[in-house]
């Protein structure tokens, strides 16, 4: 297949081309606008510097969140007989 033909099924696909979206699922947005706010860009890791050493502990278990699902077996656990 050549790099033109490929093009074609590419710009054949594009959505406003598109006839049938049925085939698409029903409950998601279509017209699906990304956040304004990035996602992540200001966690630890993002710079080649911070990938080479890890993560202070500190700055670590300050974003850290429990498990809910692990809080709730837990609870369960100590439930039983």
């Amino acid at each position: 297949m050549a790099a033109d033909d490929r093009q074609d099924v590419a710009e054949a696909l594009d959505d406003d081309k598109l006839d049938d979206k049925s085939g698409l699922d029903e409950d998601r947005e279509l017209d699906y606008v990304a956040p304004d706010a990035p996602v992540a860009s200001l966690d630890y890791g993002v710079t080649d510097r911070e990938q080479a050493i890890d993560e202070p502990i500190e700055e670590r278990a300050e974003r850290w969140e429990p498990d809910p699902l692990v809080d709730a077996l837990d609870r369960e656990a100590d439930e039983r007989p």
